[in-house]
């Protein structure tokens, strides 16, 4: 019922402007032009064509270019422990803060989430691990007027979604685009994301109504973005684990520079929901009792889980500033056969280290300083160290190497542990 008015309301409406301008118009104008700019633009051409005005041509397209410059603009994140800019993060981490805690009531309380019977399952080491983690401040706020969404599709919507279009925006904002001349640009969306917690943590309003289809499915959750401010460049979500992040920034760097968008807004999210998550990787013993992530540390005993959300956008370098942070290269690779599905493997990584700077086309001795994975675990950060110094540890190298390492104060958020 509601698509045949719609269906009469779009032909009316067609038929009053054929009236006014003397132009032929599709009944389906409004759906193949669903805003009111795109429409003036249509009528603006359908009437030069029609007085024999020439319209001026597209902008033509660049070739590939994988050399390209990327300026790295608009940073904006939000981490654990009421961090919610780049600069608080900075600070944090100089000051050697700690943004872990236990958990808030608002995530879940384990005794009302469990029954008694599987309460009783539980082993010591997973109720230690449960009670800590790192969780972002206010993500149950959204000011859903801003981005024209009802209040029942907000009901019904993963609140990582609602983060996402929040620090989507807001990166777009930060790298000077003005939000009415987004609406039809060539702008890609590129999500990192895991299986989100919202299909069990969602209450039974939330699942019984018309927007749960779409309020928890992560194709979704990059496609309201570019649904939201009409970008029509590509759009997608990926799922890498851990990698998540970082594979989400190079599959939009490389849409830059094969010109299959102008810019990219590269984008993860992390919200930890429910604690079921956290109760099998305790359980398989990949988590620190005690909650932290001791990273190349000898008291290392797991990492500890973290939620997360950040955005940037990348943009060629010769349309921003010179003091653009750029980005020289990337490259994504695969451990292959290792000792289990989820060890690394230290040989797959070097490989990766010398693939990016072979993309950047750069030196291992020029590179002064880099960000560990460092997620405290007594395997993942001696490999991670050898390949680190299996690449940077040559005798041409003037000054030593900075590794950082921020999973130790805001714990480690998974798919937006790059962010």
């Amino acid at each position: 019922m509601e698509a045949g008015v719609d269906s009469l309301a779009a032909t009316e409406l067609s038929s009053r402007l054929r009236s006014v301008t003397g132009v032929s118009l599709s009944p389906t104008l409004i759906f193949e032009y669903p805003s009111s700019r795109a429409v003036a633009m249509h009528l603006i051409e359908q009437i030069a064509a029609v007085e024999g005005v020439v319209a001026a041509a597209p902008a033509t397209v660049v070739r590939m270019d994988e050399g390209l410059q990327l300026g790295v603009l608009g940073l904006v994140g939000r981490w654990a422990g009421g961090v919610n800019s780049c600069e608080a993060r900075e600070q944090l981490q100089h000051a050697c803060g700690d943004a872990m805690s236990s958990v808030p009531s608002a995530r879940w309380v384990l005794e009302l989430v469990l029954d008694e019977r599987a309460l009783s399952s539980l082993s010591e080491v997973q109720l230690q691990c449960v009670k800590h983690g790192g969780f972002v401040s206010g993500a149950e706020r959204f000011d859903s007027r801003l981005f024209g969404i009802s209040v029942a599709e907000v009901g019904a919507m993963d609140p990582q979604q609602r983060l996402l279009l929040e620090v989507g925006y807001g990166a777009l904002h930060a790298s000077a685009r003005r939000r009415s001349l987004l609406m039809g640009s060539n702008s890609g969306v590129f999500l990192g994301i895991e299986r989100p917690d919202w299909a069990i943590a969602q209450p039974p309003s939330a699942r019984a109504s018309v927007y749960a289809v779409t309020g928890d499915n992560v194709s979704a959750a990059a496609g309201r973005l570019s649904f939201v401010l009409g970008l029509h460049g590509p759009c997608s979500s990926v799922d890498t684990a851990c990698a998540s992040a970082l594979s989400a920034m190079h599959g939009g760097a490389t849409a830059v520079r094969g010109a299959e968008c102008a810019e990219a807004v590269a984008l993860a999210v992390s919200l930890k929901l429910v604690p079921y998550s956290t109760l099998g990787a305790a359980s398989a013993g990949m988590l620190s009792i005690d909650g932290r992530c001791k990273t190349l540390d000898a008291r290392a005993n797991g990492y500890a889980r973290s939620e997360a959300v950040g955005a940037l956008v990348l943009r060629a370098c010769e349309d921003v500033t010179t003091s653009a942070l750029c980005l020289s290269g990337s490259a994504v690779r695969q451990d292959g056969r290792s000792a289990s599905l989820t060890a690394p493997n230290g040989s797959a990584q070097r490989t990766l280290i010398q693939s990016a700077l072979g993309r950047a086309a750069l030196t291992p001795a020029k590179v002064e300083c880099t960000e560990a994975h460092g997620t405290g675990t007594a395997l993942g950060d001696p490999t991670e160290a050898g390949a680190l110094a299996a690449v940077y540890g040559s005798a041409g190298r003037a000054t030593p190497l900075s590794v950082g390492a921020a999973k130790a104060n805001v714990g480690h958020s998974e798919a937006a542990s790059g962010q």
